[in-house]
């Protein structure tokens, strides 16, 4: 191994143990925010309750006792990104650093922290949209102050939402293209850290194209839900796996259409007195 060689092996692997360590930090931040909240972790959502021996936890991060900000909400969004979309962000990064033999010069750690940072942006200002869809939902009366649909009528509404995105061409084209980045990336390819931005944004991109839709089911599953969220990434990185991700894929959508029917028949059931 050449001494160029070297280098860059060593600046890869430091760039990785840097990568883990910050998924790490959000999955950690997130949890203590979920078990700062003031209620019962039931209300968190499902299972929560099982993390009620580590309370202690969230003492650790006062932002944990139910967002009162959009700063907050917002803050609460990008790091349900960063730990959720950090593990589904893999396969690129892998990709662009196995590129040098393809074009001529192997991506040293400044320009993977560029692809990554790249595609950080992209779920950042995804991350603010939800963020905002979520105050002026809480605004309306129709989350209750756990961040959970409270209404029938918006769970359904949600569900069937996920569950149309599922089959549209549209998420199929973004998958595609998550599937295997690597003609994209070569056809697009730019030398440089600004020319990886540029990559990790447009990368960034289809993969908002194929899982924003899921993503915003938190409001369904619980935004402060841990499991929730550790359910929904391993579905996420599934998905990207081509033959059993398709699979997944138009089986989930057809499992989303049966909880929004579901969901809306107990509406029904309400408005009927029931």
């Amino acid at each position: 191994m050449t001494p160029s060689s070297q280098v860059r092996q060593r600046n890869s692997s430091v760039f990785w143990v840097v990568f883990a360590v910050v998924v790490f930090a959000a999955w950690t931040a997130l949890l203590g925010m979920s078990l700062g909240y003031a209620g019962p972790l039931r209300d968190l959502g499902p299972g929560m309750e099982l993390f009620a021996p580590i309370r202690w936890l969230g003492e650790l991060c006062a932002a944990g006792a139910e967002p009162q900000r959009w700063q907050a909400l917002w803050a609460m969004w990008a790091l349900m990104a960063l730990a959720m979309m950090g593990p589904a962000s893999v396969p690129y990064l892998v990709t662009y650093s196995r590129m040098g033999a393809q074009v001529g010069r192997a991506p040293g750690k400044v320009s993977l922290a560029a692809l990554a940072a790249g595609y950080i942006v992209v779920w950042i200002a995804y991350a603010a949209a939800a963020a905002a869809i979520q105050w002026a939902l809480v605004r309306a009366a129709v989350l209750d102050h756990a961040g959970i649909v409270a209404s029938p009528w918006a769970a359904a509404a949600l569900l069937a939402m996920a569950a149309l995105w599922q089959w549209t061409a549209w998420k199929e084209s973004c998958l595609v293209r998550c599937r295997d980045p690597f003609p994209f990336f070569v056809s697009n390819w730019r030398e440089g850290a600004s020319g990886a931005f540029r990559l990790g944004i447009l990368q960034g991109i289809a993969c908002a194209g194929c899982c924003w839709a899921l993503m915003l089911l938190a409001l369904v599953g619980g935004v402060m839900n841990v499991l929730w969220m550790a359910g929904a990434t391993a579905i996420m990185v599934a998905e990207k796996f081509p033959d059993p991700g398709d699979r997944l894929r138009r089986t989930l959508g057809a499992g989303l259409a049966v909880g929004a029917l579901v969901s809306g028949l107990v509406g029904l059931w309400h408005a009927w007195g029931g």
